[in-house]
């Protein structure tokens, strides 16, 4: 399981951008490879470790991730609006590059009844209380789902 980004950091999880710049910084000066006086394996594995929660909680996140959600995000913007891929990727990556994204997600929570703090910080939300598995019978992907054939309605 993958550790908490916020505890890699050292930071609370209401922790707003500058403080994890700020404990990011401290960090990677400390296990940069090049000045720490661990082993150089460790001190790379933990400055890895250190980058990449960073990363992921200043929003940039591991790289593939992020091109997986471009992806799939352009893909549905696509269908639903009718426009050529590569248009609708780009105005995707645009989106989540200038904040307006966020902004949005920010927005639908409170406006289906979340709270500020569940638009502040998505973490806050938890888990579900229902789960369900649902195994696609093939290779691929599911195409669609029909809630009441597998007991959600």
């Amino acid at each position: 399981m993958p550790r908490d980004y916020y505890e890699v950091l050292g930071v609370s999880k209401d922790a707003d951008a500058d403080a994890i710049k700020r404990a990011y910084r401290k960090l990677a000066r400390e296990h940069h490879p090049d000045v720490s006086k661990d082993p150089k394996d460790v001190a790379e594995e933990k400055f890895k470790e250190i980058s990449e929660a960073y990363e992921v909680l200043s929003g940039r996140g591991p790289e593939d991730l992020r091109e997986v959600a471009l992806s799939v995000s352009a893909e549905m913007l696509s269908l639903a609006k009718e426009i050529p891929y590569g248009e609708a990727h780009a105005a995707v990556s645009d989106a989540l590059s200038s904040g307006k994204a966020l902004e949005k997600y920010k927005e639908w929570i409170i406006s289906q009844g979340g709270s500020e703090e569940a638009a502040k910080n998505p973490l806050s939300i938890g888990e579900a209380t229902f789960k369900k598995q649902v195994i696609c019978p093939y290779d691929g992907f599911v195409g669609s789902t029909d809630a009441e054939k597998i007991g959600l309605c």
